[in-house]
Formats: C-alpha cells, sequence, structure tokens
C-alpha cells in the first residue's frame, strides 16, 4: 500500500473555501435555508447509522467536514457505535473551527490523506468528491485509510435538477462537478492492491430554498420521491456504500511491469457469468462462432489453445466438432475443468505462457480481449500468441470494439432503473461488474485496433458487427 502523504495547505482547488463557509452557518445551509436543518441534516444522519447498524466502538473518519454540523450531529446520535470520530478540512481556518468545537482535527487534503494505511473501521465523506480536482485519488485514500467499508453522499450527475443547479454562480464558485453513478463507481475500481466487492447506491434529496410557510411541503416532498422508483433518480443527490477488500496481488502472478496488472474477474462477475442459464446460452452459441472463425474446416490433428478459457464451453464444443488436442489458459480454472481428462488446462498468465515457441496451430480468445484493460495488455498478450503460433497458424478473436450499439448498450445496462425485467437485470451485473475494464480500455480502442490490423499479423479474416467483430490473424509461413 502507498504510504500517507503530508498534509497540505495548498492543493488544486482555487475555491475559496474560508469565504463559502462560515463557522456559524455552512455552506449548505446557506444554499438551502430552512429544509438544512429540517430535513437534510437528520435524513444525513439516519443514513450514517443505517449503514453502519450492528457496530460497536467503531473508529471512522469524516473528509472535509466544513463548520462541522454534520459531524455534531452524528456524535450527537452516537448509542456506541462510534469510539474515535476524527474530521478533517481542506483549509486552516475550518480546522480552527472544528477544534473549538471540541473535535478531533485534522487539516488535510482528500486526494492525499494524512492517515496511515487501515487506520480507521471505515470513511465518510458528505458532498466533497465533487468538488476535487482528482476523484479517483480521492477513492484511493478513502479505502486506503479505512478497513473494509467507505460512506459518502454525493451529486448526483443524472438529474437535471442538479445540473441547472451547477450553473448557478454559488455551485459554480465551489467548482462542482457532478458525475453519474457508474462515474463514482469507476474511481473506485481499478486500483492496485484494492477489490471492489459491493457497491451500492441510492438516490435521494431534492431541496432548495423556500419560504417558512411550505417548507413541511418540501419535507414531505423529499420522503416522498426517494420511494418512487425510476423518479427517484431526479434526486439532486446519491448515497454510495462501498466494500471491498485488500488483495496482495492479483491471482494471474506478478504483473509484468510495461503492462500493468491483469486482474480476476470480481466476485459478482463470476457468479452470474456461470449461472447455468448463461452457461447453457454460451454452450448453444459456441459452434457457430467457432465456425465463424473457420475451425469447421481446420484440421482436426491441429493443437488449439483457448485463451481465458473460462468453464471450457469453447474446448467442450472444440471436442464435439473432433478435436483432441485442447489447452486452455485463464486466471482461475474451476475444478470441473481442471478434472476434464479431455483437455490440458492450466490457470495462469496470458500474457506470460508457459509453452515453447511455434507449439500451437491455433489461438482462440472469445470474449476477453476487453479484460486486459490497457493497451500495453493487449500487446503483451499479441506478443505470445505469435510466439507459440506456428508459421501459418491462426488467431481466433470475438470481442466488442467501441462501437455506437456498444456504448448504448453499456450506458443502459448501467442504469438499474432500466433494467425492468429479471434477464435484465441479471445481464446488467455482468456489465456493471465489467466496466472497470471498459472504462479505460474503450478510449483507446484506435491504439488495440492498430496492433490488431496494421502490425505483423495476416488479416485472414474480418467480420464487423453491430456489437461483436469476429476476426482471424494469421502468422505468415517463412
Amino acid at each position: 500500500m502507498t504510504e500517507p502523504s503530508a498534509p497540505t495547505q495548498e492543493g488544486p482547488s482555487p475555491v475559496d473555501w474560508a469565504r463559502i463557509h462560515a463557522a456559524d452557518e455552512s455552506w449548505r445551509k446557506k444554499l438551502l435555508g430552512g429544509i438544512n436543518d429540517a430535513f437534510v441534516v437528520p435524513r444525513y444522519v439516519k443514513l450514517f447509522y443505517d449503514n453502519f447498524r450492528g457496530v460497536k466502538d467503531w473508529d471512522l473518519c469524516e473528509i472535509g467536514s466544513g463548520n462541522g454540523d454534520m459531524s455534531r450531529a452524528i456524535l450527537a446520535a452516537n448509542a456506541g457505535q462510534v469510539r474515535r470520530y476524527v474530521v478533517s478540512e481542506y483549509f486552516a481556518e475550518g480546522v480552527e473551527w472544528l477544534r473549538k468545537l471540541g473535535l478531533d482535527a485534522v487539516q488535510a487534503d482528500a486526494q492525499a490523506l494524512p492517515w496511515k494505511d487501515a487506520e480507521f473501521d471505515a470513511s465518510v465523506e458528505f458532498d466533497v468528491m465533487h468538488h476535487v480536482d482528482r476523484p479517483r485519488d480521492m477513492a484511493r485514500e478513502l479505502m486506503r485509510v479505512a478497513r473494509g467499508r467507505v460512506l459518502l453522499v454525493e451529486s448526483n450527475g443524472l438529474s437535471i435538477f442538479r445540473k441547472l443547479k451547477e450553473l448557478t454562480p454559488a455551485h459554480r464558485a465551489a467548482g462542482e462537478r457532478s458525475y453519474t453513478p457508474w462515474g463514482y463507481r469507476g474511481f473506485f475500481e481499478g486500483h492496485a492492491g484494492y477489490e471492489v466487492t459491493r457497491f451500492t447506491l441510492f438516490p435521494f434529496l431534492f431541496p432548495f430554498k423556500v419560504p417558512r410557510p411550505v417548507l413541511p411541503a418540501l419535507v414531505a416532498f423529499n420522503r416522498a420521491i426517494e420511494q418512487v422508483p425510476l423518479f427517484r433518480w431526479t434526486c439532486s443527490s446519491v448515497a454510495i456504500a462501498v466494500e471491498y477488500r485488500r488483495v496482495g496481488g492479483t491471482a494471474a502472478g506478478p504483473a509484468t511491469p510495461s503492462g500493468g496488472a491483469w486482474r480476476e474477474e470480481p466476485a459478482e462477475w463470476q457468479e452470474t457469468y456461470f449461472d447455468e442459464a448463461e452457461v447453457r446460452k454460451r454452450r448453444a452459441r459456441m459452434p457457430g462462432k467457432l465456425r465463424a472463425l473457420g475451425l469447421g474446416e481446420a484440421d482436426r490433428g491441429g493443437r488449439v489453445l483457448d485463451l481465458c478459457c473460462g468453464g471450457g464451453e469453447a474446448l467442450e464444443a472444440l471436442h464435439d466438432l473432433g478435436f483432441r488436442d485442447l489447452h486452455g489458459v485463464d486466471v482461475t480454472l474451476s475444478e470441473r475443468l481442471r478434472a476434464d481428462p479431455r483437455f490440458q488446462v492450466k490457470a495462469g498468465d496470458v500474457r506470460k505462457l508457459e509453452l515453447p515457441d511455434a507449439s500451437v496451430d491455433f489461438v482462440l480468445l472469445l470474449h476477453s480481449l476487453h479484460h486486459m484493460e490497457t493497451v500495453e495488455n493487449v500487446s503483451l498478450l499479441l506478443d505470445e500468441a505469435w510466439r507459440v503460433l506456428r508459421p501459418g497458424g491462426r488467431f481466433g478473436i470475438v470481442d466488442f470494439g467501441n462501437t455506437l450499439p456498444i456504448r448504448l448498450a453499456f450506458w443502459v445496462f448501467r442504469h438499474d432503473a432500466l433494467l425492468w425485467t429479471r434477464g435484465m437485470r441479471r445481464f446488467g451485473r455482468i456489465i456493471q461488474s465489467e466496466w472497470r475494464f471498459l472504462k479505460d480500455y474503450l478510449p483507446r480502442w484506435g491504439e488495440v485496433e492498430k496492433l490488431l490490423y496494421r502490425g505483423r499479423w495476416e488479416v485472414a479474416s474480418r467480420r464487423p458487427g453491430l456489437f461483436y467483430f469476429k476476426l482471424v490473424l494469421g502468422k505468415p509461413r517463412g
């Protein structure tokens, strides 16, 4: 894990927080008026204790505590859940305000926290991340200083109401930049040494300043709207609970320095991927995919290597087609596949194959190229496929590129409110888990294409599609 950075009074933010906040009135209250005390603060406190229900004597840190109104409300409701509650603020005046209230306060940049690794049971922040310049760094720091739990409340980038508020002078002065729910998830995923195991979101709050006689009606409206499916996503805020675990390395072994880590798929992805219904669908479609890659006419005596072989559906289909010299490699292997005498499979890193040069006739990579995450890892995989292929050998790939239908599909399936059927929700779980692989991969798709089509490989066949492409590359003879 990284060592904590020293606190700094200087940072990337040009916001004058000492002017925006006040010792006796938080910025939130300035903007919202009476509903801040009547509903917003109590709602945050309830959210806090609902999230940490059942815990006892925990140590917690709160990032960006402002004038301490939320911190004091949380501690006032403490019934043994919290043992130690450390708060922080970015600007020096704020730290002094907090200390005068008797709070344990330190000055800290949210993007480089001063505490040790795993110093707290959990870390929390309320409306801070959408103000910082490097939210991904902040997400990493929130995980680094905690022991598996993070709670945050943030602006909802799906809310038109929120987006319009960000155009007002007050919000612009505070440097607000709201993000979509999957954007927040992306900030937490993909950090070396951490694996997100659960990520839940709850949209709530539709607050604004109103005259006091109208306040009860606005409070009632806020309580009601967060309970209404679909419409609740118009709320201006989203509560996010993150659970994660520390990992000492990857199941694929030490990362190649130039390519970065290649990681095992998360548990929720594997649970859905290996669902019996999904396995049956893949088995039914597999023969057609293999024939499209030319394996229907290939020499049955040739050696075939399936990279990222998953549950072994391709190997089983190849066996049914008459192939017998069948090999597979994946970062993890099921006991069923390991025990199958028809195949020679091994857990390993596809970027560093334990096979001799020029020892394979056909290499397969089905729906796994994007799991390499980076262009550098794709290049390493292609180098290994080239090395183990015999001259005249073929490399068959089925995957998707950065096409408009793919971008639309991933947008839809990352929105829980749009997944109305059980099948859509099941497939949505795979898509949401896979986004950590794709968020950096898709923007660099042009570089991946160059490696596939403009390098040393010969393009034997290329079949583009709305969602998937089917590509066969050849290693020239001689």
